[in-house]
């Protein structure tokens, strides 16, 4: 379930990084444009109405960012915190079922091997993924620009 939630995520958060990359470029592009017609800016003192128009798409991109950062950061909930619960949920499910004793050495014994294969497989596949998307998106700037 944790990998169709991260495969999902993934998805989303490379649109929204493409999203946000749109937004940069079309801060630099303007600022390039500023910096090209300077002499022009500066004889008819435009520089308020530029700086302005800069400081609100930057402010656009940071609100953008903001919102990318608390998303990955309800991801992280999800990839460290709830594997755990599910985990004793499924062991307190499973001795309930098969009539057995919680004893804390079968509790013992089942988290740890759940911790060793949900690092091996939960946490650093689900990385792969996010990462793999967000080099997509990467890429595909690259492709655009040259």
């Amino acid at each position: 379930m944790k990998l169709i939630l991260t495969y999902f995520y993934s998805f989303f958060f490379s649109n929204s990084r493409t999203k946000s990359t749109s937004k940069t470029d079309e801060r630099i592009n303007l600022v390039g444009e500023i910096l090209n017609g300077i002499k022009i800016i500066k004889m008819y003192c435009w520089e308020m109405p530029f700086k302005k128009l800069i400081t609100k798409l930057r402010g656009r991109e940071i609100r953008y960012e903001a919102y990318l950062h608390s998303i990955s950061a309800i991801n992280s909930l999800f990839e460290n915190d709830l594997p755990c619960f599910i985990t004793y949920l499924s062991v307190a499910i499973f001795t309930n079922y098969m009539n057995l004793p919680l004893k804390p050495s079968f509790l013992v014994y089942a988290m740890g091997f759940y911790t060793k294969a949900c690092t091996m497989l939960g946490y650093y596949l689900s990385r792969t993924i996010t990462m793999s998307m967000g080099a997509l998106v990467s890429l595909k700037r690259f492709e655009v620009s040259f």
